[in-house]
């Protein structure tokens, strides 16, 4: 998915949408992305590889002109912004998804929200308070067997797809 070159947040958010939705519609989708705390160590290392661009930081909002990918994706502050109105965008807008597929979103709250048919439930089952979208994917894995499906591509009963972090942009 191209990063867009002009425009504002929501465009963006937009076509994240229509990304995920294009994956919805073949298989139950679950979005997961890094979670980031502020005590961890891992940000220590985020911080040291954000170097200069770190003081980047932007004040994101849904009709803010867009920053530059560069800009967005190695300031954490605004990895975070980004997430969270994605995240508020598509809760509060449920419509936005297709009805026939599920969307399990995963985002800075432990409780991965699931979309289906214009409603939301929270997934108390799938609960992880890990930051990396590696482990997190792990357990969801791992819970979703046990329930008697599969995650990622396909399988007998079900198909799932895996979509994480912002790999669509790189």
């Amino acid at each position: 998915m191209p990063w867009p070159v002009s425009g504002t947040v929501e465009d963006l958010i937009r076509n994240i949408i229509e990304y995920v939705n294009r994956h919805i519609r073949k298989a139950d989708t679950y979005l997961i992305f890094d979670r980031y705390h502020q005590d961890s160590m891992k940000n220590v290392t985020r911080t040291a590889r954000a170097g200069t661009s770190a003081s980047r930081k932007h004040h994101l909002n849904i009709n803010t002109p867009l920053p530059p990918q560069k800009v967005i994706l190695t300031v954490t502050a605004n990895k975070m912004q980004l997430i969270s109105l994605l995240s508020d965008y598509v809760r509060q807008n449920p419509d936005i998804l297709p009805v026939n597929g599920h969307l399990i979103f995963t985002g800075e709250d432990p409780v991965p929200v699931e979309y289906h048919a214009g409603t939301a439930r929270d997934r108390d089952d799938l609960v992880n308070k890990h930051e990396k979208a590696d482990a997190i994917i792990a357990h969801q894995s791992i819970t979703s067997g046990i329930e008697g499906s599969c995650i990622f591509y396909t399988c007998g009963v079900r198909r799932h797809r895996c979509i994480c972090a912002f790999v669509p942009f790189l």
